[in-house]
């Protein structure tokens, strides 16, 4: 199993969300070597599939979206996707989402404005985790919507792991 920078504080996230009805969290890591892992599609489709994964019912949202798209006949748009997730996101009274490898996206620039859209529905208790390794492109969008923290050395992990641990308690 390859670790990944952001899989410390994955563990540290499901552990403390773990048994609360009303958090949920979701990740996606992008990966170069794989095809369904490059695109926002891919990224849409897998936190959506982990947030109905936290709901002991079928999301509204989603029975909305399977009925609006033929009954799952026709696969649905990039933008029924993001609007079906900023419904299922309401569900829940916090959110952790956690996108690792940003510039292995094939797809940079729908990328970039999901991640706007996403910041700007304010949803108050939205935390979102981004990595990348340092691109001018990535930076560019990012830097007025984030905190950049740089991430030289795995000696850090540990580091991460309490932090996270104290930011949750």
């Amino acid at each position: 199993m390859q670790l990944h920078p952001s899989s410390t504080i994955i563990r540290d996230i499901e552990f403390h969300s773990r048994g609360d009805s009303q958090k949920a969290f979701a990740y996606f890591y992008f990966d170069f070597r794989d095809s369904k892992k490059q695109d926002c599609r891919g990224l849409m489709l897998s936190l959506i599939d982990q947030l109905a994964s936290c709901c002991s019912d079928m999301p509204a949202a989603l029975e909305h979206l399977y009925a609006t798209h033929r009954n799952g006949a026709v696969q649905p748009t990039l933008g029924s996707l993001v609007k079906a997730l900023k419904e299922m996101m309401t569900i829940f009274s916090d959110i952790y989402i956690i996108i690792d490898a940003l510039d292995e996206c094939i797809e940079q620039s729908s990328l970039m404005d999901i991640i706007e859209k996403i910041e700007q529905w304010k949803h108050g208790s939205l935390h979102i985790l981004l990595t990348s390794r340092k691109e001018e492109d990535l930076n560019v969008h990012l830097l007025p919507l984030s905190v950049v923290v740089s991430l030289e050395s795995s000696i850090i992990d540990r580091d991460i792991t309490l932090y996270v641990q104290a930011a949750l308690q």
